[in-house]
């Protein structure tokens, strides 16, 4: 997969581990967040998600496939 084209985009693009945490940030996800790729590559992207408990936990069961969400690995 080529995720230089994810820069292109001027959508939001944060892919993930099978854990939650980011892989990669493209510049319109950098500029979204107002926080550098350096800062948020290796996070869990659960932490984007405020101190809202339940919203972090229903996030991360979609990370693990609870509820149907496509997971293709990064290759």
């Amino acid at each position: 997969m080529d995720v230089a084209a994810y820069d292109l985009l001027s959508t939001a693009v944060l892919l993930l581990d099978a854990d939650g945490r980011i892989e990669y940030v493209n510049t319109a996800a950098e500029e979204l967040f107002g926080i550098s790729h350096r800062h948020l590559v290796g996070q869990s992207a659960a932490n984007l998600l405020g101190d809202d408990d339940g919203l972090q936990a229903r996030f991360m069961d979609a990370v693990h496939g609870k509820f149907g969400v496509l997971r293709q690995p990064l290759t």
